[in-house]
């Protein structure tokens, strides 16, 4: 439940319950907690790369096979 929201969890796009929710769980669960921190990364490095979020569309074409790879556990290539 914690990663399928995680991005959700990240964009601070959740209830309050929800955020408690996923806060609890990660405080638990290490390797959770781990992958919450390299997506924390990951999206850190895309804003600095966007900071208006107005991105070039090489750059939105990357970020979005990105997204999908994590989103579907395949290895960079």
């Amino acid at each position: 439940m914690a990663l399928d929201r995680l991005y959700e969890f990240l964009d601070g796009e959740l209830t309050a319950d929800a955020n408690a929710s996923i806060e609890r769980h990660l405080a638990a669960c290490a390797s959770c907690r781990d992958h919450a921190a390299r997506e924390r990364a990951f999206l850190a490095a895309v804003r600095a790369k966007c900071p208006t979020g107005d991105c070039p569309d090489d750059v939105r074409a990357r970020i979005a096979d990105e997204i999908r790879r994590r989103r579907e556990n395949i290895p960079p290539s």
